[in-house]
C-alpha cells in the first residue's frame, strides 16, 4: 500500500473509531472506509448466532451491494458447503486468506457468483469482544495474490481496532447505564457502584471523598480507607497531581461538573490512563449536597491515541522524505500543502507554493491537454507527463499522478524525468547516426561473438537472405551459407579471431534455397567486453545492384533499463533491520527474512565506506541525509544509489534508496555507441563519407585517406565534386540535389585520386539531419574488380554455348549411330529368331497342346519386342523426320501426344516439301518433343495449337496452351533444366528463344531460327 494511502486509511479508521458510538454506524463505516480510503471492490460484516450457530450480514459496502444478501447463510460447522472462509475464520479463531478464489476449493459454493462479480482474492477477519470471537470482517478485492504480509498486517490492525472500539463503546454504554440507575434509584447506589465495571466516588459539598468502590480502588490500587478525604491524590501519578488537584478545587468553587483525563500510579510501577468525572448532587432545594463521579479505564484508548500519533509522524517523515514531489491541492489546483522535494524540483518555498496552483506552474502550448478534474472527482486516478516552469525560467518534465481524496481535496505526486529524458535524447542520436550508417551499407553489414550467434545485422541482411530479424537471432551464422562452403567459412572465422581480419568468397544461401556469391571481410573487435567479428559482405553476382533504400534496423543495441521503485529500510539505532519493503529484497536481492537478519553495513562497500562514512550524526539532530554511493548486492553486483535518510522520533533510521545505476552507466554506453560506429565506419571495405549541404567534409573512414591519397588535412577543404573526373561533375551535382529532396539516390562514377588515377566507383548516399544540419551519408565501393569479373564470365558464356551446341550435336549422331545398330543388328536377329519360332511351331503336331501354347506365347513376345524396338527407333531418331520432312513429323508427334493424353492439338503449316538443314529440323524436333511433354505433366490443357512457318531466312515455331501456367519468376528460381534446354539448343544455332506464361493463363514458347549462317541478319 502506497504511504499517502496507508497514512489516509489508519488516519480514518482512528477517526471513526473515535467518534462511533454505537455498533450499527461503527460496522457500516468500517465497510465504507475499506472500499473507499483501502481502495478494496467490497466489505461486510457478519454476527455469529450462538443459538443456530449461524452468520448473518449486519452492514456492506461496495460497488456490489446485493452480493452479501445473496450468500447463503453461512455457519461455522464442519460441511465446506456451509462454512468456506467467513465460517474458519470464526471457528479458528484467526484470519484466513484466498489468494485465488477461481481456483481455491474452499470457496466452491460461492465461486461462481464471485468470479462474475469480478473477485479474485479475500481474506476473513475474526471479531473478539473480550476475548470471544463474536463475527467476522470479509473483504474483497480484483486482484490475484492481492493480500500479501503487508496488507495481512494492515488489515489484521483494522479488526483489532474495530475490536478495541466495540469493547469501548460497550464499556461506555455500561458506564451511562450505570450512571442512570444511580440517579433514578439512589438507595440502589452503593449495591450498583460495587458491581459497576467502572470506578465510582462520592464527596460531600466541600469535595472531601467519602466513597469509592472496589473498581475505583483496583484502578488505583490503594484501599478503601486509603482513598478517603484528599488520600485519592496519592495515588496519582506526580506529573498530573498538582494539575488535578488544582483543576479539582477549581470545579468546585464553580460548583460545576469536572471532567479530566489522568494517570494512576500503581504500586507495581505500571501506569493506569483514566478519565474522571464528577458532577454536582443537589437536594431538593437545588443546593449541592456533594458530588458523584465515576472514573474509567481508558489505557487502551490512550495506547491507540499515541499508536496513531506515531503513525501520523512516520507516514509525514514518508511524505516529507519521499524522492517525488508531492501535492496536495483543492479540487481546483490551488496548492494547499507540499513537501520539501516538490518544493526544491520547483525552485520555490513551500510556503510560495501555497499561493499558486498547477496552473501557475503548467507551460501551455499548441499540445496542451486541460487536466481531467471531472475523472478526478469520478474517483478515477489519472497518469499524465507536463512541462512544468520552475521559478528561475527553467522546465521541469514531470509525470504527474493524481488522484481525488474522499475530503474532496487532490492528492498529486510528480516525478522529475528531465534529467533522464535528456540523456534519452542524447543516448538515441549517437545510435540513431550507428543504426544510418550500417543501414547505408549497399551490401550485407554483421556483428557476430564465437559463439555463434549474430548479434546485429543490417535490413540488406534480411532482404537477401529471405529470413525475418526473429529467424536469423535463432540461426548458427554458417548455417546461412552452402554446405560445400562450411569448412572454408570455419578457417576464416578462426582466422579472423587469430590474425584480427580476414577475407573470403562464398555463396549464401537464401530461404527459398537460392545461392547467392558473396565476397566478406571480416576483424575482430571487443564489444561489450568480449571479442566478436564485425564485416560486410558485397554481392558479386551478376545481378549485383542496390535493391531497396536504406532502412532504419529492426534490432536496437540496447533499451534504457527501466528505474526500480524506491526501496525502503526501517533500521534500529544500531543500523539492524527491523522492516523492508519488496523493492528493497528486489534491489538487494536478498529475502525479507534474510534482511531483517543483516544491518545496513553488510551492504557497504569498504573503500566508498571510507570515503563517504554513514552520517549517523546528522541524522540524530533530526537532519535528512541525501547521498550517492555504492551499494553491493547478494548476486556480487555493486550499483549506484541514491539514499535518502532521517531519523525517526522513537529513534529509528528511515532510508529510502533508488538504484541511479542505469542513470550512470548511459554515459558509458553513450561512449560504447560512438566507439561502436567508429568501428564500422573504419572496417568498411570501401570508402565511408560524411558531408553537409555545402559540400564540406564533416566524417570520413581511413580508407577514404587510403584510397584517395588526400590526408585529413587536405579533405577538410576539398569537396565531393572535387573528387570526380570533368565530364561527371554535373552529374554529379544533379545526384546529390535528389539525395537532398527524394531522401536517397545513388550513381557510378570514376574517382579522381589526387595522383589523377581515375578508379570506377559505385556510390551510394541518403539525406540525414546531423547535429541541426541536413547532411548526406554514404558509401563507395571499388567496382573495378567486377567490370573485369563481368567480361570474364561473358567469355566464359560464349565457350560453355559453343560447347553446349558441339554436345547437342555428338548426342545426336550418337542416337542416329545406336538406332541404326539396333535396326539393324538386333532387329534382323529377332526376326531371324521369330522364323524359327514359326518354323519350329509348323513342326510339332497339334496334339501337343502345351509346347504348342508355349510358342505362341514366345512369338506374341517377340513381335512385342519388335514394337518396343521402333519405338526405341523412333524415340532415339525418328524414322519419319529423316524420310518425309519436318512437318510430317511434327504432325506425328501431335498424334502420338493426342492418342496418349487425348488432348487434341490443332497444327498449321506452310512448309511441306522444303528440305531443311538437319541441325534445324533436329532442334525443332526435340523443343516440340519437350514441349509437349510438359504440358503432359504439368499443363491440365484442354487443347494445345501448333504453328510451323518457313520462309528463305528463318524458320519459325509456335506452341500454345490453355492450361493453367506458371510464375514466369519461377523460371529464374527453381531448376527447370526442360526449358533451359529448350533454350540452349536455340541460343546454340542463333535463334531467339521466348516464353509467354502468367497463372491462370496458360503458356506459349516461340522460337526462330536462322537458315543461314549469318544469324545478325534475322534480326535485322
Amino acid at each position: 500500500m502506497q504511504p499517502n494511502r496507508l497514512y489516509l486509511f489508519i488516519s480514518q479508521i482512528n477517526k471513526m473509531i473515535i467518534q462511533t458510538t454505537d455498533l450499527e454506524t461503527l460496522f457500516k463505516e468500517a465497510c465504507r472506509i475499506v472500499v473507499e480510503v483501502g481502495q478494496f471492490r467490497m466489505a461486510w460484516i457478519g454476527i455469529l448466532n450462538e443459538a443456530t450457530q449461524k452468520i448473518y450480514p449486519v452492514a456492506h459496502f461496495g460497488d456490489d451491494k446485493d452480493f452479501p444478501l445473496i450468500i447463503p447463510n453461512l455457519s461455522i460447522s464442519d460441511d465446506p458447503q456451509e462454512r468456506g472462509p467467513a465460517g474458519t475464520a470464526i471457528k479458528q479463531g484467526k484470519y484466513l486468506v484466498c489468494n485465488d478464489l477461481e481456483n481455491d476449493p474452499l470457496l466452491k459454493p460461492w465461486r461462481t457468483e464471485a468470479i462474475k462479480r469480478g473477485y479474485r482474492s479475500t481474506i476473513s477477519l475474526p471479531i473478539i469482544k473480550f476475548e470471544k470471537v463474536i463475527g467476522v470482517f470479509s473483504i474483497y478485492t480484483s486482484q490475484i495474490n492481492f493480500f500479501d504480509e503487508v496488507e495481512i498486517s494492515l488489515l489484521n490492525e483494522v479488526a483489532h481496532d474495530i475490536t478495541f472500539a466495540i469493547e469501548n463503546i460497550e464499556k461506555e454504554q455500561l458506564r451511562i447505564n450505570a450512571q442512570l440507575a444511580i440517579l433514578e434509584k439512589e438507595k440502589r447506589y452503593h449495591t450498583l457502584t460495587e458491581i459497576s465495571p467502572v470506578g465510582i466516588f462520592y464527596t460531600n459539598e466541600t469535595g472531601f471523598t467519602t466513597y469509592v468502590n472496589k473498581f475505583w480502588c483496583t484502578l488505583a490500587d490503594i484501599n478503601f480507607d486509603e482513598a478517603l478525604g484528599d488520600g485519592w491524590l496519592n495515588a496519582m501519578h506526580p506529573l498530573d497531581r498538582d494539575r488535578i488537584s488544582q483543576d479539582w478545587n477549581q470545579a468546585k468553587g464553580k460548583m460545576e461538573t469536572s471532567i479530566s483525563e489522568y494517570r494512576f500510579l500503581k504500586k507495581d510501577g505500571t501506569i493506569t490512563w483514566v478519565m474522571g468525572q464528577a458532577i454536582p448532587e443537589r437536594n431538593a432545594a437545588n443546593e449541592i449536597i456533594g458530588y458523584v463521579g465515576t472514573t474509567t479505564d481508558i489505557t487502551d484508548r490512550k495506547k491507540a491515541e499515541q499508536a496513531i500519533s506515531l503513525r501520523e509522524e512516520k507516514y509525514r517523515t514518508l511524505i516529507e522524505n519521499a524522492s517525488d514531489g508531492i501535492f496536495l491541492s483543492d479540487d481546483s489546483g490551488n496548492f494547499i500543502e507540499v513537501n520539501s522535494r516538490a518544493a526544491s524540483m520547483m525552485g520555490y518555498t513551500a510556503v510560495e507554493l501555497t499561493n499558486l496552483s498547477f496552473k501557475d506552474l503548467v507551460i501551455v502550448d499548441e499540445n496542451f491537454i486541460p487536466f481531467r478534474f471531472e475523472e478526478l472527482k469520478a474517483g478515477k486516478s489519472i497518469l499524465q507527463k507536463r512541462t512544468l516552469l520552475r521559478k528561475d525560467g527553467t522546465i521541469v518534465i514531470g509525470e504527474i499522478s493524481a488522484k481525488q481524496l474522499p475530503d474532496g481535496n487532490i492528492l498529486s505526486i510528480v516525478r522529475d524525468l528531465t534529467e533522464r529524458i535528456q540523456i534519452e535524447r542524447k543516448l538515441q542520436l549517437e545510435k540513431d547516426l550507428s543504426d544510418k550508417i550500417i543501414n547505408s551499407l549497399p551490401g550485407i553489414f554483421y556483428l557476430s561473438d564465437p559463439t555463434p550467434r549474430l548479434l546485429r545485422w543490417n535490413q540488406t541482411f534480411e532482404d537477401v537472405s529471405g529470413y525475418t530479424a526473429e529467424e536469423l537471432a535463432a540461426k548458427i551464422p554458417i548455417s546461412l551459407f552452402v554446405e560445400e562452403d562450411h569448412i572454408k567459412m570455419r578457417k576464416s572465422i578462426e582466422k579472423t579471431y587469430h590474425e584480427g581480419s580476414a577475407d573470403i568468397e562464398v555463396r549464401l544461401l537464401s530461404k527459398k534455397g537460392n545461392t547467392i556469391p558473396y565476397y566478406f571481410t571480416g576483424v575482430r573487435i571487443e564489444y561489450m567486453g568480449k571479442p566478436a567479428m564485425l564485416g560486410t559482405g558485397i554481392n558479386i553476382s551478376e545481378r549485383l545492384r542496390v535493391e531497396q533504400d536504406l532502412k532504419e534496423s529492426e534490432e536496437k543495441y540496447r533499451t534504457l533499463v527501466e528505474q526500480a521503485s524506491d526501496a525502503i529500510f526501517i533500521a534500529d539505532a544500531h543500523g539492524k533491520f527491523i522492516n523492508v519493503n519488496p523493492s528493497a529484497c528486489n534491489l538487494s536481492r536478498y529475502s525479507e527474512a534474510e534482511l531483517l537478519q543483516m544491518t545496513i553495513f553488510d551492504f557497504a562497500v569498504t573503500e566508498d565506506l571510507e570515503l563517504h562514512p554513514f552520517h549517523f550524526e546528522a541524522l540524530k539532530k533530526g537532519q535528512s541525509v541525501i547521498t550517492e554511493r555504492f551499494m553491493k548486492g547478494r548476486d556480487g553486483v555493486i550499483r549506484d544509489i541514491e539514499v535518502t535518510a532521517k531519523q525517526l522520533s522513537d529513534g529509528r533510521l528511515l532510508a529510502f534508496i533508488r538504484d541511479i545505476s542505469a542513470r550512470k552507466n548511459v554515459e558509458r554506453e553513450i561512449i560504447k555507441e560512438k566507439n561502436l560506429s567508429d568501428t564500422i565506419i573504419n572496417t568498411m571495405p570501401g570508402i565511408f563519407y560524411l558531408f553537409n549541404s555545402e559540400g564540406k567534409y564533416i566524417r570520413w573512414n581511413n580508407n577514404f585517406e587510403k584510397v584517395t591519397g588526400y590526408n585529413k588535412s587536405e579533405i577538410a577543404h576539398i569537396q565531393p565534386i572535387d573528387l570526380i573526373i570533368e565530364e561527371e561533375k554535373e552529374m554529379l551535382r544533379d545526384c546529390i540535389n535528389k539525395v537532398f529532396v527524394n531522401g536517397s539516390n545513388s550513381i557510378q562514377a570514376f574517382l579522381q585520386l589526387k595522383s589523377k588515377e581515375k578508379i570506377p566507383y559505385y556510390f551510394s548516399g541518403i539525406a540525414i539531419e546531423y547535429e541541426g544540419q541536413s547532411c548526406i551519408v554514404g558509401v563507395g565501393i571499388d567496382f573495378s574488380e567486377r567490370i573485369k569479373v563481368q567480361k570474364e564470365i561473358e567469355e566464359t558464356s560464349s565457350r560453355l554455348r559453343e560447347l553446349t551446341a558441339h554436345l547437342i550435336d555428338v548426342r545426336e549422331e550418337e542416337r542416329k549411330r545406336i538406332g541404326r545398330e539396333i535396326h539393324d543388328e538386333l532387329g534382323q536377329q529377332l526376326t531371324a529368331i521369330k522364323m524359327d519360332v514359326s518354323w519350329i511351331d509348323k513342326q510339332i503336331k497339334d496334339d501337343n497342346e502345351i509346347i504348342k501354347t508355349k510358342l505362341k506365347k514366345i512369338i506374341k513376345l517377340l513381335d512385342g519386342s519388335n514394337q518396343s524396338i521402333r519405338r526405341i527407333l523412333n524415340e532415339l531418331r525418328p524414322y519419319i523426320l529423316d524420310n518425309y520432312g519436318l512437318s510430317e513429323a511434327i504432325m506425328w508427334l501431335g498424334e502420338q501426344f493426342t492418342e496418349n493424353t487425348g488432348i487434341p492439338v490443332l497444327f498449321s503449316t506452310d512448309e511441306f516439301d522444303s528440305k531443311l538443314p538437319e541441325t534445324v529440323a533436329t532442334c525443332v524436333f526435340r523443343i516440340y518433343q519437350e514441349a509437349l511433354t510438359n504440358i503432359t505433366r504439368y499443363a491440365s490443357a484442354q487443347k494445345v495449337q501448333t504453328t510451323l512457318k518457313i520462309c528463305d531466312n528463318a524458320i519459325s515455331l509456335q506452341i500454345e496452351d490453355d492450361g493453367k501456367g506458371f510464375e514466369p519468376h519461377l523460371l529464374k528460381t527453381e531448376k527447370k533444366f526442360g526449358i533451359l534446354g529448350m533454350k540452349e539448343r536455340v541460343y546454340a544455332l542463333g535463334g531467339n528463344f521466348e516464353i509467354i506464361t502468367a497463372l491462370g493463363e496458360g503458356s506459349k514458347i516461340l522460337i526462330l531460327l536462322p537458315l543461314i549462317k549469318d544469324s545478325s541478319k534475322i534480326n535485322s
